[in-house]
């Protein structure tokens, strides 16, 4: 059998509609050599189910998708002709998990068709009552942070925080994608992207790893992107929403960059942004034949 070609995990950009916008896409690389990988929101929306009424929930994270270096040029019709290419292995030790996939409404189902949509929206009402229970705790009259407290050690034995928990169901949820969506008519179009996700719900020795943003950077990001920074989710602007991710015990998840993917025209001025941050990546136009 002939060797098949290698699979790695690429971070793509700029996307639709800025997909051959070749300046923002240099911004955006000399962005994360800078400052490390940015963890954005999307809105997502969970339709209602017996006894439920509709609910949204902000999801943030950072994707990546696992691919062939042959697959890139379809791939980056969507999502842009940047990438960051990454092996899986080096990925995997930041926390990278594949997306959770429940099925999504085809308009012509039946029967059991919306069971995927059902099981997403019962986890997020799970997801808000944990919340609901955290903040009695904490945040309650006396009296109800000590029904909360009583609550707590009648039926949650292990003394693992409340808030753990709460952050379980939140990293699932950010994890969460339909196989199918309204606005992406293909069978299993989400699916089919296998698409892998960091979300800052995961602590390591007891630290957090995804900080907010200086107001410096907060401005300098509506600089590079407008329209995507200020579009409103869940009553703030998105880029309210971000964080960055770059250093866990010691190690920088950009060092683990293994190549950097660029539109040819501007592969030289790719190469002035990587050395200009001190960096020693190699920058490879995305012609097929010099892939």
């Amino acid at each position: 059998m002939p060797a098949r070609n290698p699979t790695y995990f690429y971070h793509s950009f700029p996307r639709l509609p800025h997909q051959n916008n070749d300046a923002l896409g240099l911004k955006i690389l000399d962005s994360i050599l800078a400052n490390g990988l940015l963890l954005t929101a999307e809105l997502r929306n969970f339709p209602a189910c017996e006894g439920l009424v509709a609910a949204e929930f902000i999801q943030r994270r950072v994707c990546f998708t696992a691919l062939t270096a042959n697959d890139l040029a379809y791939h980056a019709q969507t999502f842009g002709s940047f990438s960051l290419e990454f092996e899986g292995a080096a990925l995997r030790d930041f926390g990278a998990l594949p997306a959770v996939y429940f099925s999504g409404r085809l308009p012509t189902g039946e029967i059991f068709n919306r069971a995927g949509e059902i099981l997403a929206r019962h986890l997020l009402e799970v997801h808000n009552l944990l919340g609901r229970l955290w903040n009695l705790h904490d945040e309650g009259v006396e009296d109800k942070k000590k029904l909360a407290k009583a609550l707590l050690n009648e039926i949650h034995l292990p003394q693992i925080p409340i808030q753990t928990l709460y952050f379980t169901l939140q990293a699932l949820l950010n994890l969460y994608y339909p196989t199918d969506d309204a606005k992406r008519t293909a069978p299993l179009h989400y699916y089919q992207q296998r698409e892998w996700k960091i979300v800052p719900n995961l602590s390591f020795a007891g630290n957090w790893h995804y900080r907010d943003l200086t107001p410096e950077e907060r401005s300098a990001l509506l600089l590079i992107n407008p329209d995507f920074f200020t579009a409103i989710i869940g009553g703030k602007s998105r880029v309210d929403h971000c964080s960055y991710f770059a250093d866990v015990n010691g190690k920088n998840l950009v060092d683990s960059v293994r190549r950097i993917l660029v539109p040819d025209a501007v592969a030289d001025e790719a190469r002035n942004i990587v050395t200009a941050r001190g960096r020693d990546f190699d920058v490879v136009p995305v012609s097929p034949s010099k892939l």
